[in-house]
Formats: C-alpha cells, structure tokens, sequence
C-alpha cells in the first residue's frame, strides 16, 4: 500500500518553537534623577460670598381685599409699577472657594435672610405685619464636590421682621451653589407675599421692602 506525507501540521508547531526561543533581554538602570514640581493656590481674599442675589417684584394688585388674607406671586419680568420697570429673579447663588483646613474639618455655611425694611409707600404708611414666603428651593450644586446643602424641614419659611431665618446650610459644599425658587416664565413660583387679613393699603401708591441676606461661615451649633 503506498503511504501519503502531510506536511501540514509540521507548520502548526512552528510558532510554539519560535516563542520557546525567544529571549528577553533584561533592562538595566543607567540614570536617574528627579525634577521639581509645583504649585501655589492664591489666597481669595473673599473665599465664601454671595454670586446672585434675587429680587422681588410682585407686580400691581388689581385685587385687594382686605377682608381676607392675600398671598401674591412674583411678577413676569416686564411688568411695570408707577411707569417704572422692577424686574424679578429668585436665585440665591452662593460661592464656596475655601479649600480645606488646616485640620481636614469640613467648610460649613449658613444662609439666613430678614426684611430688614418693611414694605412702606413714599408717605411712610406700612404693611402691617406683611411676610415673604419661602417654598422649598431646587438645589444645584456645581463644584463636583461631594458635598451637601440642606434646606429646612418645614416646606414653607417665611421672611419677617421677627427676625433672621434659615434658609439653607451647606456642608463641604465647594464651588458654586444655586438655590432657585421656582421658574418665573414658567409659572412654577416659590416666592409668595403674604398679607394678613386686615392689612391696610393705600390704592395707588408703591410699596418697598428690603431684605438683607446674611452669609456666615461656620454652622448655627458652633460653639
């Protein structure tokens, strides 16, 4: 019987021997020597500060009643008062660029607001006992830290002259914080006055408040 010779698989071992002769040459160390690198950060001269601050502008009431309690939303901006433009926003912006202590302790804030002036017309005459409403805000932190901003339990603060209120505390909260109450366009409004029942207005004149936003640097527990 005549016999056949493949030669194939003769071609399938090549690489196996191939690999099995290689050799790696091992490396030697000949020199090294290091170079310097480095970097200051600046001291910010205002490291935690406000960015935004909002205004409020309720608009004109076309339908006072003093029989009752009145709650009023923010005006579109546009809208006019006594032929002058009073244009509304309700974003708090808060700036947080402290870098961290000494000590690794977090950086902690405290926002707090009062109407440090109540709403009163040209002649003097007040809104007695007249507040602003606070609705819980969105909350938009833009740092990339892993930080916090907590606002408070209660859904609804409001902004007197009993004195200051919390708003919100932020805890390693670095870069810049955003608290928006609602979207005005949109009708999604989170900033109210309130007039009690009884209050007295003059028809026909302009009301004006001032509300002082206060931004302290370590938390309200601080001893």
């Amino acid at each position: 019987m005549k016999k056949t010779l493949f030669l194939l698989p003769t071609l399938l071992i090549a690489p196996i021997l191939f690999q099995a002769n290689q050799h790696v040459m091992a490396e030697t160390e000949v020199a090294k020597k290091g170079t310097p690198g480095a970097v200051e950060f600046a001291q910010d001269d205002t490291p935690l500060r406000f960015g935004e601050l909002p205004n409020f502008h309720f608009g004109m009431d076309q339908q006072y009643d003093r029989s009752k309690e009145m709650l009023y939303s923010l005006a579109t901006n546009g809208d006019d008062i006594a032929a002058e433009d009073y244009s509304s926003s309700s974003t708090v912006q808060i700036i947080d660029n402290r870098g961290i202590t000494s000590d690794d302790e977090p950086n902690e804030w405290v926002l707090q607001a009062i109407m440090s002036t109540q709403f009163t017309n040209e002649d003097g005459k007040e809104l007695d006992n007249a507040t602003i409403e606070m609705h819980t805000p969105d909350i938009g932190l833009n740092g990339g830290a892993a930080g916090s901003v907590t606002p408070p339990i209660e859904p609804v603060v409001e902004i007197s002259e009993g004195g200051p209120v919390t708003l919100a505390e932020g805890k390693d909260a670095g870069g810049l914080t955003e608290l928006k109450y609602g979207e005005i366009a949109n009708n999604d409004d989170r900033v109210k006055l309130k007039l009690p029942q009884g209050t007295k207005a003059v028809m026909g004149k302009v009301y004006q408040a001032e509300i002082t936003w206060t931004l302290l640097d370590a938390p309200l527990d601080a001893s």
